[in-house]
């Protein structure tokens, strides 16, 4: 009896198909298929700004305040 316990966790990134594109182990249409496939965005997700002030430093700095 085999018990499949869903997909394995992918164990590759975008810079690992970009690479194997460039190497020539998959195509340009290859690759353009993979991405919606595996969800994998060709554009890097805005990070949250390291200066100044935004809701995490204020949330961080009032649990410091309401800590006795």
């Amino acid at each position: 009896m085999v018990i499949v316990r869903g997909m394995p966790k992918k164990r590759f990134t975008i810079e690992d198909l970009r690479r194997w594109q460039q190497q020539g182990f998959i195509s340009d249409e290859q690759l353009r298929a993979i991405l919606p496939e595996e969800g994998l965005e060709t554009e890097p997700q805005a990070k949250e700004k390291k200066v100044g002030l935004n809701l995490v430093t204020v949330a961080y700095y009032l649990g410091g305040l309401l800590d006795p």
